[in-house]
């Protein structure tokens, strides 16, 4: 149960795109525009499973599809997806999943510390949650940084726990991909799964725990915070 993981650990770290963001339906799209550019098209499915999920990014699409792109071409494709990826951002267009920052709040409230602990850079998930109403997150936010690998390597998680001065093994995360749940492990970090729309068919192997739903998770940390009082 929820309620026991959070109660054996420390400190939460939290994947942001896909748990608190639901921002892939944009990263999809910035990144479609980059193919589209040069002729390719991404399947929307296979999308989910290979980047969002396994994190394959732009170097899997052209190895699978055996396109005939030179690195210059995948660099290319990597900065035009950010700077279209960041306009969303600023504009207001992604939103969070009701209750993900209420719950977050609660447990900081409730003495846990917590991390937002992503991949993408830190000023697009502040735009996203400035334009949601958190201008102050609750909670530290640590994105991608020079010197750190990216998921499924599990700098970000190791980093994330230093910053809130926790040992990485005393740290729960919250993730919704593979490339995540591999980086948790990596750090010796329990790891629970949160479905959402775009994971339904990936198994998981190795979760401590697989939420069904957002809702869930946010259920979840009401039960804590009702046990803890």
């Amino acid at each position: 149960m929820l309620v026991n993981l959070i109660a054996d650990s420390d400190a939460v770290l939290f994947d942001f795109d896909g748990v608190i963001a639901d921002s892939e339906p944009y990263f999809f799209e910035s990144y479609s525009r980059g193919f589209a550019k040069r002729g390719h098209t991404i399947d929307r499915e296979e999308y989910w499973e290979y980047w969002t999920c396994r994190g394959e990014g732009v170097a899997g699409e052209i190895e699978r599809h055996d396109l005939p792109f030179t690195e210059e071409d995948a660099a290319a494709i990597f900065a035009e997806r950010r700077v279209a990826y960041s306009e969303f951002c600023r504009e207001g267009k992604i939103e969070l999943f009701d209750g993900m920052m209420d719950a977050v709040e609660t447990l900081v409230k409730g003495g846990v510390p917590c991390a937002i602990a992503s991949n993408s850079f830190a000023d697009d998930i502040h735009a996203i949650l400035e334009h949601a109403g958190y201008p102050d997150p609750p909670c530290a936010v640590v994105g991608r940084l020079k010197g750190l690998a990216t998921k499924p390597a599990p700098d970000i998680f190791i980093y994330s726990a230093g910053r809130l001065d926790v040992e990485p093994a005393r740290c729960l995360v919250v993730e919704d991909a593979q490339k995540g749940l591999d980086a948790a492990r990596a750090a010796g970090m329990v790891c629970a799964i949160v479905r959402t729309p775009y994971n339904q068919r990936i198994e998981f192997p190795g979760a401590g725990l697989i939420l069904e739903s957002h809702a869930a998770f946010v259920r979840g940390v009401g039960e804590w915070i009702e046990r803890s009082a």
